[in-house]
């Protein structure tokens, strides 16, 4: 083994064991991460290879694996956000849609901070819920429901008894706790029963409209 190869090895043996010290020499500013910031603070240096590994939140494998997008920096210096099942995709298949995205695909993450900046008419960490109507309150005449909830209110329009909208979130009913939409008051009873009308005192799908 001739001396210049030897040298090699020892000073590469010597940047895994003592990075900070390796680092001081010219020949081994090639290893480590410190073009990469060193990470950022936020994962761990492969030093000789000169890669990251982030942390989760930071663009790790398995914020790569289970949001599905490419690293968004090799630095770690960029977050990832907080995800939710997706309000549009491509379905993999008749029983399997809505995947995991990033923002559940109804908003921007904000790479500084790890928040989603939700598209108008979505809220929530990952902009999973979709507002009601009428400014998110029915428009002050109204409450708002869930369609799990809508589902088992005998008021909620369009009057049914068919029971409830819920059991099967992989498939039919995934959005059961996602989308929201108004009940609309009244000073009379409304349904399908005895005594009971079957329109509201105030109407529309924000409840804006009255009947008088």
């Amino acid at each position: 083994m001739s001396r210049q190869l030897k040298m090699c090895l020892l000073l590469s043996v010597h940047a895994i064991l003592y990075p900070q010290s390796a680092l001081a020499t010219p020949r081994a500013k090639v290893l480590g991460c410190q073009t990469l910031n060193n990470c950022s603070g936020h994962g761990k240096c492969h030093y000789a290879l000169g890669e990251c590994d982030c942390e989760n939140g930071y663009g790790s494998s398995y914020d790569v694996e289970l949001i599905g997008f490419l690293i968004p920096s090799r630095d770690c210096s960029n977050r990832v956000c907080s995800f939710g099942k997706a309000w549009a995709d491509i379905p993999e298949s008749t029983e399997k849609a809505h995947l995991k995205a990033e923002c559940s695909n109804a908003g921007s993450c904000d790479r500084n901070t790890g928040i989603c900046n939700c598209y108008p008419g979505f809220r929530g960490l990952a902009c999973e819920y979709k507002n009601c109507p009428g400014g998110g309150n029915c428009s002050g005449h109204g409450k708002c429901a869930s369609l799990l909830q809508m589902s088992r209110a005998p008021d909620a329009l369009p009057l049914s008894t068919s029971g409830d909208y819920v059991g099967e979130l992989s498939t039919k009913t995934w959005d059961q706790d996602r989308i929201f939409g108004c009940i609309c008051d009244s000073t009379w009873p409304v349904g399908l029963g005895a005594g009971e009308r079957q329109e509201p005192e105030w109407f529309s799908p924000d409840c804006s409209m009255s009947e008088f």
